[in-house]
């Protein structure tokens, strides 16, 4: 599997991670790592160490770290719409009270 070394090379500065633990982690040289990092075939099962090991999710290797932030957004979204649900099934039963205590004074 080939990806893009210098989206390795983002990750790894963004997350405070040096090469020379990449390689410790991998049992390689960090000359191996600097090497991915320059756009070299690297496994998917490197890939997926890396990550684990990291707390990475994959598809950032693959310009796919946006992904993160929008299951995260979404995960946001459906808990506003939980909760505005719960307001509206409040505001629907004080609405069913009142037409009750109308249709009694009727």
């Amino acid at each position: 599997m080939i990806m893009e070394g210098k989206k390795l090379q983002e990750i790894l500065r963004v997350k405070g991670i040096t090469q020379t633990q990449v390689a410790d982690l991998l049992g390689v040289t960090r000359q191996t790592v600097s090497a991915m990092m320059k756009n070299a075939s690297v496994k998917s099962t490197t890939l997926e160490r890396i990550a684990d090991a990291f707390n990475i999710e994959i598809s950032e290797f693959f310009g796919g770290g946006e992904i993160s932030e929008l299951k995260r957004e979404v995960e946001r979204q459906k808990q506003k719409i939980a909760q505005l649900e719960s307001q509206l099934k409040q505001k629907d039963e004080t609405i069913s009270r009142l037409i009750d205590i109308i249709d009694k004074k009727i």
